[in-house]
């Protein structure tokens, strides 16, 4: 990486200094480093931790600061470029019609990255300039550039002057290097870019062109000038048929259609030492130091060529049956797009069987090249970048006026954190100006006041309780459905109504404690809401879904409007606290952030990326700018269980077996079978009310039994080392591994980590003490300065006070703007069986995958065969399958079929997406009851 650091640093300072060159010492124009802006183009197959690593590399090369906008610099994959430059440069692309697909091949040196696309309409917001087009196939590419002929010719070299021999040792090697690398540069710069034209001396066979030609020539004499002029190969006066040039690539194969390769080596040294081994139809003349290897066009082909085109010829073929074929045109750009063995490879190849002259059909359609194609991704990288700059840049987020402004409509905010753990909730006096959010800390149940209690709700024969009524809320059996769980996740019906019964109990006792507080504020018609919903688990995350549930507990009503109730993800409202907290008054225009949300059972990664965006007034006629503000939106997330009471309770069991810690003052059995759930409910309830970790030379004398004879007897120091530290290591580790699977540890720096949430019940200073340890261990398993990790500095509030603080726009109601169009109609297919080879090359990999199980280096089974499925699965468009969504308000009892008539919708990009649209659901979960392919499409 040192390498590619230094390069870039060298290109701009050279590149900088060029155009300072250029322009001279004109007063009206100059340059500085810091006025420029970049556009770096990838391959296709680069994922998102290796484009980061570009970015740095970018930084580190002083191209960048961690202060630019993220949009300074700009990466965009090769084939997209190449897209930009084909669409912008052929005259050919004003000719498109809706419907009309194409194929961007971009062949490289190393690379050839590739994509489909297919010309969709305008619409009359378009500029006039402006080309639409949806993509109908994933980026696909590999490594077969023009770089690895140039390996191949080593390789032949090699075969031909060392008998094919492998080097004796690292001399040698550098030897053969030094030989080689003349001819092959000479290669590279003379023979490679010309290979494949037909030779002079060629003779085509005998052909029936005549009365076509004739007939074609008589009724387009315009075209039939373009067979003179793309007939420049071989001799243009040797009379032959002009049908028969223009097709040359059919007699690609035939030996004597292309010239011997004169390859000279010389080396006064080495040339004499040589031991030749040639095929009969290749020669070598040897004058002292001097050799040269005389090789037939038929051997070039075959053994320097065939294999490199061969890979770019099954890409091809690939995207065209991932398009289910009817392809109009295919542009070939690239360095190795000029080569016309490649070209003349894809004609041969892609011929349509029984098409002929006039009417010569192929499955690419129309073969595209450009003279320029060579430099294509770059300049289409610079209509990328210049696009962008000309313009006013999209807005990232619209901004609206907020309709409830004035306190006559409502007079009270009502914020409602749902928590999987636990609830609170706060509420605002909006008719006086100073008022602030009043948190409710008058609970059922509490002994003393609090702002939190546990989510939690019971139904006995007698009456319902709720909250910090109930006794016990950690150690339940989940078919009781006391608290949010992941039974209650699968069983939809159960949750909805026990939400619907929870808001109604916990709303009920805050309306009692508002009106008592301020009857004048006892109007319930007159309040508005902000609630949280959990992100743990999937089903407490669908707006439509939640919104429902307050309709049928009564909070709103359908007549209401979006923004009577603002629904808001915990997670969303925590980064909206913590970047409004520690961020806001960060000079750089990107900072990324991780929150952990660490509950008994459960864990929940989320990673934000806080930026500096446009906003854009919709209620403006003109889409009036509104200038720079702070924006921040979810970048990566995770849930994974990790039981951490059920960790230290297993940890203190294994002690106290291996230990002679325990004292029993009673007469029972040695052995009892609830020893271990009573060992858990004493050791919990220890914690909770005398644990103390202030002395480590301290015993602590912990009841084992519900009868309390039993007596577990441990210094704190053991408790630690022996109980808590090892859970807290593996919490931390699995932190680690869920951030390293998700993309989020390498592809991104953590400018923060927020730990939140409560892993168990205990006095504040004995967490405190805990969590101190989470963070040394956070830190020293992820590689993380301990002061970057900041332990809940507000009791655990941070997604409500978010809540209040998206509750409490005055003059501003955000909504989404979208960054992509997006094809949401869908259609779905049967697979095609297999062929022989993919059939083996699948079975190859599960062979392979259980060898490697053995030796301990196995990877994803399901994960590596569904990515070669993926690769060969084709459509048998003679085969639709049915597609079924869900009821969106009750998905688990019914399902309806997706009707070619359903309504579909388009989503352009810069099209705002508004509350309202989010509510009633603009996308829908579809499935299948049988394997097939399904297809976005407009």
């Amino acid at each position: 990486m040192r390498a590619t650091i230094d390069y870039f640093r060298e290109i701009f300072d050279y590149t900088v200094s060029a155009i300072q060159n250029n322009i001279g010492f004109s007063k009206e124009v100059s340059v500085k480093k810091d006025g420029i802006r970049f556009v770096i183009t990838v391959p296709a197959q680069w994922n998102d931790i290796q484009r980061a690593i570009m970015r740095t590399v970018a930084k580190e090369a002083g191209l960048i600061t961690d202060e630019d906008h993220e949009n300074r610099l700009l990466i965009i994959n090769e084939s997209s470029a190449a897209t930009l430059h084909c669409e912008q440069t052929s005259d050919d692309a004003d000719k498109m019609s809706p419907g009309d697909k194409y194929i961007i091949c971009d062949a490289g040196g190393g690379t050839v990255d590739l994509a489909t696309f297919e010309s969709v309409e305008r619409v009359d917001s378009d500029p006039a300039s402006s080309f639409r087009r949806c993509q109908l196939t994933a980026d696909s590419g590999d490594s077969c550039g023009s770089t690895f002929i140039d390996k191949q010719l080593f390789a032949l070299l090699t075969r031909f002057c060392y008998n094919n021999e492998p080097p004796k040792d690292e001399e040698e090697t550098k030897q053969r290097e030094q030989l080689f690398s003349p001819v092959i540069d000479k290669f590279i710069r003379l023979i490679k870019p010309v290979f494949g034209q037909r030779s002079r001396s060629f003779k085509f066979p005998k052909c029936t062109h005549a009365k076509a030609l004739e007939k074609y020539k008589a009724e387009s004499s315009d075209r039939y000038d373009y067979f003179n002029e793309i007939s420049g190969e071989g001799d243009i006066n040797d009379n032959q048929c002009p049908v028969c040039k223009v097709e040359d690539f059919k007699h690609l194969f035939k030996k004597d259609f292309g010239q011997p390769t004169i390859l000279i080596l010389e080396d006064a040294n080495i040339v004499p030492k040589l031991e030749f081994s040639l095929p009969t139809c290749c020669s070598v003349e040897v004058d002292g130091g001097t050799c040269t290897l005389t090789v037939s066009y038929d051997i070039m082909r075959k053994l320097v060529f065939r294999d490199v085109v061969k890979s770019t010829i099954d890409l091809l073929d690939r995207q065209i049956k991932k398009a289910n074929g009817n392809i109009d045109r295919t542009y070939l750009v690239g360095g190795f797009g000029g080569s016309p063995y490649l070209r003349k490879m894809i004609k041969k190849h892609f011929l349509k069987k029984g098409t002929k002259f006039p009417n010569t059909e192929f499955y690419t359609g129309t073969l595209i090249t450009d003279d320029i194609g060579n430099s294509a991704a770059m300049r289409g990288a610079m209509v990328y970048g210049i696009d962008g700059s000309r313009r006013a840049p999209q807005s990232d987020v619209a901004e609206k006026m907020f309709k409830y402004n004035k306190t006559d409509k409502y007079n009270v905010l009502i914020c409602l954190d749902i928590g999987y753990n636990g609830t609170s909730c706060s509420y605002k006096d909006l008719e006086n100006k100073s008022s602030e959010m009043i948190d409710i800390v008058e609970w059922p149940g509490l002994k003393k006041n609090n702002f939190l209690i546990p989510t939690a709700k019971e139904t006995t024969k007698e009456k319902t309780l709720w909250g910090a009524q109930v006794a016990q809320t950690i150690d339940l059996e989940h078919e009781k459905l006391i608290v949010p769980s992941k039974l209650m996740a699968i069983v939809k019906a159960d949750l909805r109504d026990y939400l619907c019964e929870y808001l109604k109990l916990v709303l009920g006792h805050v309306y009692q404690i508002i009106a008592k507080a301020s009857p004048h504020l006892a109007d319930k018609n007159k309040y508005r809401y902000v609630i949280t919903m959990e992100n743990c688990y999937q089903f407490f995350n669908n707006k439509s879904q939640m919104r429902r549930i307050a309709e049928l507990a009564g909070v709103v009503s359908k007549e209401d409007s979006v923004e009577r109730l603002l629904l808001i993800s915990r997670d969303n409202a925590s980064a909206m606290y913590n970047e409004k907290k520690y961020f806001s008054e960060k000079p750089g225009y990107t900072n990324h952030f991780l929150q952990i949300n660490m509950y008994h059972d459960t864990c929940h990664l989320s990673l934000y990326e806080s930026t500096k965006i446009s906003g854009t007034d919709m209620e403006a006629e003109d889409d009036k700018d509104t200038g720079l503000f702070r924006n921040v939106r979810s970048m990566r997330s995770a849930t994974f269980d990790f039981d951490f009471i059920s960790k230290i309770v297993s940890n203190l069991n294994n002690y106290i077996s291996t230990n002679v810690c325990i004292k029993c003052s009673g007469s029972h059995n040695t052995y009892n079978p609830t020893y271990y759930a009573e060992l858990r409910r004493g050791f919990l309830n220890y914690i909770k009310t005398k644990l103390n970790f202030n002395n480590n030379d301290e015993t602590q004398n912990i009841p084992i039994t519900d009868s309390g004879c039993c007596i577990a007897s441990i210094k704190v120091y053991d408790l630690l080392e022996h109980v808590f530290r090892p859970a807290v290591k593996h919490l931390a580790s699995e932190i680690n591994r869920f951030a390293t699977q998700n993309d989020m540890a390498q592809r991104f720096s953590f400018d923060k980590i927020f730990l939140s949430g409560v892993l168990l019940e205990a006095d504040q200073t004995n967490y405190a003490f805990l969590e101190r340890i989470i963070v040394n261990n956070i830190s020293e398993i992820m590689n993380i300065q301990r002061d970057f990790i900041k332990p809940s500095e507000d009791n655990g509030k941070e997604a409500l006070l978010g809540a209040a603080l998206y509750g409490n726009q005055p003059t501003d109601f955000t909504e989404r703007v979208s960054r992509t169009t997006y094809a949401v109609k869908v259609s779905a297919f049967k697979l095609k069986e297999f062929n022989d080879d993919e059939k083996k090359a699948i079975e190859d990999e599960k062979t392979k995958t259980i060898k490697d199980a053995k030796k301990g280096t196995a990877t994803d089974l399901k994960k590596r065969i569904y990515a070669l499925e993926s690769a060969f699965g084709l459509t048998d468009l003679d085969k639709p399958v049915k597609l079924f969504y869900q009821a969106p308000h009750n998905p688990s009892s019914s399902t309806l079929e997706k009707k070619p008539e359903t309504p579909t919708i388009f989503i352009h990009r810069g099209d705002k997406i508004l509350e309202k649209d989010q509510m009633k659901g603009i996308s829908k979960k579809f499935y299948a009851q049988e394997d097939c392919i399904v297809y976005a499409s407009k």
